[in-house]
């Protein structure tokens, strides 16, 4: 999971990431073609959860290691490397883009994966280097820290088209 920025060290940058992650908007295509378009929410606001008996799923991205900007076609090679890995483990997934609203023109390809524990998808997370992975159930939409430690527990709505 990355932001749009460039990569600084210390905690002031590792607030701002945070805030950048946690404003991150995602939209998901499901296999029938809908899409989803998943906002983060005040703590407490859920919308009607899309995934049946699936009671967790991940938004996870190999691009742009630890929030350093990398080429697109960096990024698409290891996008497509993070598909075959997440076909090997058996994962049920989806294409999933973060993209930040304020941020015109900047979007991530990631997955919506289910079917897999927390320390399957923190381990790929950490092998991708990436800084951080969402974490959404019914009842709430998180940050989850892989490179970097913490968690933000929010609420989440739900777009459909």
């Amino acid at each position: 999971m990355t932001t749009p920025a460039s990569r600084h060290e210390g905690a002031e940058h590792d607030g701002r990431l945070w805030k950048w992650y946690s404003a991150t908007h995602v939209t998901i295509v499901r296999p029938d073609g809908t899409r989803l378009t998943l906002r983060p929410e005040a703590e407490g606001t859920c919308g009607e959860w899309p995934w049946g008996a699936f009671d967790e799923a991940w938004i996870l991205t190999a691009c742009n290691t630890r929030s350093v900007p990398l080429s697109e076609s960096d990024n698409l090679a290891r996008h497509r490397l993070l598909g075959r890995d997440l076909e090997a483990i058996g994962a049920t997934f989806v294409p999933a883009d973060g993209y930040d609203p304020e941020q015109q023109g900047w979007a991530e390809p990631g997955y919506c994966v289910m079917g897999i524990p927390q320390v399957w998808v923190t381990s790929l997370a950490r092998r991708w280097e990436q800084n951080a992975v969402f974490h959404w159930t019914p009842q709430s939409w998180a940050v989850v820290g892989a490179m970097l430690p913490g968690r933000e527990r929010m609420g989440w709505s739900l777009s459909v088209e």
